[in-house]
């Protein structure tokens, strides 16, 4: 299931990189690869592969949860509270994909517009190169794990390698970025977890992620890109 969180990331890197039908053609492959894979659960018991394998609502163990500690346990429990986070991770998904992965190829409008109207062929503008990628792929990931109802201690493995590079997709001072990394780490070292760590490693992966927004969320490269599209040939010349 981690690896869903994903997924919203390189749908938009599919669409930008090699439009709309190698999109639903690299879909299929994932959905096919999937059913390949459990076949043998599906043969036995499909209905309840299904139900088990993809069950979005089942109810987590308060005592274990890492980064709600600081909500009392009826709202942990509660299905508004799983409603209401889900809705924010699409919320904030969306707002990322509306208004960040797709400023270089001049908005998402334009990018919708050019996928659909020539949908064999890519949809983006701007180079999708491997900066682009993994940082695409990383917030999302990221905002998956900000909003997931509940992460165990296990779940740290899912962003714990990708830390030095989200945080450096940020403007942050490097002493800011440092300690962004030291806060995380030491909430998911605290056991059990108490409000104090859970508040702040919601803090500290919310700064980050706001960090992101307001500083590479298409990577660095796309930054020196669009500095050098600003400066004029003469200028270049001199240099």
């Amino acid at each position: 299931m981690s690896a869903i969180l994903y997924l919203p990331g390189l749908l938009v890197i599919l669409f930008k990189r090699h439009g709309l039908f190698a999109t639903i053609r690299h879909m299929l492959v994932l959905a096919c690869t999937q059913t390949l894979l459990a076949r043998s659960f599906l043969i036995a018991n499909a209905k309840s592969y299904l139900r088990n394998a993809f069950d979005l609502s089942r109810v987590f163990l308060y005592k274990w949860t890492v980064n709600w500690r600081f909500v009392d346990e009826r709202t942990f429990l509660s299905p508004a509270w799983a409603k209401g986070l889900l809705l924010g991770h699409v919320t904030v998904l969306v707002t990322f994909g509306l208004f960040r992965w797709c400023r270089g190829d001049g908005g998402v409008a334009r990018v919708l517009q050019r996928g659909l109207r020539r949908p064999g062929r890519p949809a983006g503008l701007a180079p999708v190169d491997p900066d682009y990628v993994v940082t695409v792929l990383t917030t999302s990931n990221l905002i998956g794990i900000i909003f997931a109802r509940s992460l165990h201690y296990q779940f740290y493995s899912w962003y714990s390698q990708q830390l030095p590079l989200l945080t450096q997709r940020t403007r942050f001072p490097f002493i800011m970025q440092m300690a962004l990394i030291g806060a995380i780490e030491y909430a998911w070292n605290v056991y059990p977890s108490t409000p104090l760590s859970s508040g702040l490693l919601l803090a500290a992966n919310l700064v980050m992620l706001l960090g992101i927004w307001f500083g590479y969320a298409e990577g660095k490269m796309f930054s020196k890109r669009s500095n050098l599209s600003q400066v004029s040939p003469k200028q270049l010349s001199q240099k």
